[in-house]
Parts: C-alpha cells; structure tokens; sequence
C-alpha cells in the first residue's frame, strides 16, 4: 500500500486535495467535509479519487464533486453509500430475519421466505 502524501493542498475550508504516489504516478484525491454526516454513513469527511495526475484539473475536479456533494445534501440523498459486501450482508441478515419470523406479524412475513433460497 502506497504511503500517504504529505502534502495537503487546501481548497477551501471544506475542500483539500493531496496527491497519492503510486507506481503510474501521483494520482490526486481529496477530502471533502461533510455537513449532514447521516447522508455519510455517520463520516463527517470523505475521499474520493480525482482520476488525474495534473494539480490544476484536481482543483476544478475536486470544485465539482463537492458542488455534487452540496446538491446530494439538500436533496436529502445519500452522498457515499455502501460497499457492496455491506449491502450483501445486510440483506442476508434481513432474509434470515425474516425467514425465521414465526408468529402473525405480517410486515415480518411479507414475501416468500425460504431456506432454499437463502442458501443460494
């Protein structure tokens, strides 16, 4: 695993960016503070690639995605969403819930629940 950069680059007080030295070259990243952390899985900042190698292009990317995060934030949606592992393990916990269910609760019954498809 590459070794974090030292570098900081400061955007605005919300915005940083910071190259990531890898073996195709320093690839930029920044961290984005997040306002509503509900909308970030409880994470009050995010990072997230720039795709780029050139300073200038990660500054104005970096500009954007976090014009996307403040929209995403008004909106009410969510800004970085699971892993897909994470989804995964939390539908499976909810098929094996709901397919243990016993009893006449029907919002826990609703649907065909069955250990054949759960071992699928």
């Amino acid at each position: 695993m590459p070794k974090p950069s030292k570098i900081a680059v400061p955007i605005s007080k919300n915005i940083t960016i910071f190259p990531r030295v890898l073996k195709a070259g320093n690839i930029w990243y920044a961290r984005f503070k997040i306002k509503k952390t509900h909308l970030s899985e409880g994470r009050p900042y995010i990072t997230a690639t720039l795709k780029t190698i050139d300073k200038e292009d990660a500054i104005e990317r970096a500009k954007e995605r976090y014009m996307e995060i403040r929209v995403a934030e008004k909106l009410e949606q969510t800004i970085k969403g699971k892993y897909v592992r994470d989804a995964i393990t939390g539908f499976m916990e909810d098929y094996k819930r709901r397919m243990d269910a016993k009893g006449g609760d029907a919002r826990h019954r609703k649907g065909s629940f069955t250990p054949t498809m759960y071992r699928h």
